[in-house]
């Protein structure tokens, strides 16, 4: 443990040198690193009015809590104790290898491991009505989604906080695992700001919430505000993604070094890559869903410029333009839709439209507005996104294993074609053709 640091007068500058000394509440009279004052510890026994047993308690309680608020608190910046130098100015600040900083990081990355599955989430706001051929965004979906990635951004917050209180090892001085401990709140800030603070930034910017429920509503008309918020979706939840997953390495990086392993057991260890196996499938699905919906919205308008005989609104297909009733050309294109784009048609060789890889969730309606739980959706997504994950390694084992194989018998050809040059020019009998050439 961190001792006292004495603060003395070298070439003109004031130089810390860290003294360490055990942790023990055994004796209750410490000290003063220049004086003989004794100093009181805050817990005194008088020994001869308790017995042996109960002053063995009171230490080990005494201990116990001396334990808890060491690794709670804050470290001071000076602690001076040379009576010819003015006291500086304190200010609290974080010991980079303390326990708690590591269950704090451990925590944040547990979070950011939530943060980058709750951001997916936002793919499932747009339904779509089939009836009337019209795209919906869930309110109650929408709320639920909004909170808890309010809630990741909060320990992105304090996490920057505690960043701009964490002290750093001067990297100039690291030898063999020790070296200057930077503690100036100027050089904290400004290593910060030089390396992940833009990253961090980037990711605690309330982007979809603010959106969502701010610019959207407020700069659009109310009969194509379904429609702004999935176009919307497509790039505030992508931009926001690539740094959300940069800032997980660091932190993983950060936890094996302190540690030495991320995960004690082999248990945890599979666990864990069972976690962000499924997290990728989550990933996927997700973006399968709100590209399926796209995909329904461009047949939906090649359906309605054919039958209005030219370009359709984009309000045709929000589902809150009150306007269809009055529509002489709507009945014709839901009766079109629906027979062309929504699957509703009975005739084996009617003519549909080429949906693709989407044509499942047209066909088993896994986006629609009725009929069917969040949950179903849900888990359909994610058991395709495991198909995905499934066929994109089945190429890159029919496709990389092959180009691996020749790479390495043409690398291993030149290997052996350079060694027999070699053993040639050396033998006696390359020696003598060389001497008399």
């Amino acid at each position: 443990m961190l001792g006292s640091t004495k603060v003395q007068k070298m070439d003109g500058e004031h130089k810390k040198f860290v003294r360490f000394r055990p942790t023990t509440l055994d004796s209750q009279i410490s000290m003063g690193s220049e004086s003989d004052v004794p100093l009181r510890s805050g817990f005194s026994i008088d020994s001869s009015s308790v017995d042996s047993g109960m002053r063995r308690g009171w230490q080990r309680s005494s201990k116990g809590f001396f334990k808890l608020g060491q690794s709670l608190r804050f470290k001071s910046s000076s602690h001076v104790y040379d009576d010819d130098i003015p006291t500086e100015k304190t200010w609290n600040y974080l010991d980079p290898t303390s326990k708690a900083l590591h269950r704090w990081n451990t925590l944040f990355l547990a979070s950011c491991l939530v943060a980058v599955f709750i951001d997916p989430l936002f793919f499932y706001l747009p339904q779509v009505d089939f009836s009337r051929s019209c795209i919906q965004i869930s309110n109650q979906l929408t709320i639920a989604v909004t909170v808890f990635r309010t809630i990741t951004d909060f320990f992105y917050v304090v996490h920057m906080f505690l960043r701009f209180r964490t002290a750093f090892i001067k990297p100039s001085t690291r030898f063999f695992g020790r070296g200057e401990l930077v503690t100036d709140p100027r050089a904290i800030a400004a290593r910060y700001f030089k390396f992940d603070f833009w990253i961090d930034f980037a990711a605690v910017l309330p982007i979809p919430q603010v959106v969502i429920w701010l610019v959207i509503p407020n700069a659009s008309s109310s009969v194509t505000r379904n429609i702004n918020t999935k176009n919307a979706l497509r790039y505030i939840v992508v931009f926001q993604y690539f740094p959300r997953m940069l800032r997980i390495f660091p932190l993983l990086s950060k936890i094996i070094n302190s540690t030495g392993v991320l995960l004690e057991t082999a248990w945890a260890g599979a666990a864990f890559n069972l976690l962000l196996y499924m997290l990728a499938s989550h990933i996927l699905g997700s973006l399968w869903y709100l590209l399926s919906v796209e995909r329904q919205d461009s047949c939906w308008k090649q359906t309605c410029a054919i039958v209005v005989n030219g370009s359709c609104s984009k309000q045709y297909f929000d589902c809150d333009w009150n306007e269809s009733s009055s529509t002489l050309w709507y009945p014709n294109f839901t009766n079109q839709s629906n027979l062309f784009c929504n699957g509703g048609s009975t005739d084996p060789n009617a003519v549909v439209f080429p949906y693709g890889i989407y044509g499942n969730a047209i066909a088993q309606q896994v986006s629609s507005i009725s009929g069917i739980l969040f949950s179903q959706t849900y888990f359909y997504c994610l058991w395709v996104g495991l198909l995905a994950l499934r066929y994109i390694s089945s190429l890159l084992t029919f496709f990389v294993k092959p180009m691996m194989y020749q790479q390495g018998i043409s690398i291993l050809k030149n290997v052996l074609i350079r060694r027999s040059q070699w053993v040639s020019a050396i033998s006696p009998s390359g020696l003598r053709r060389s001497k008399f050439a």
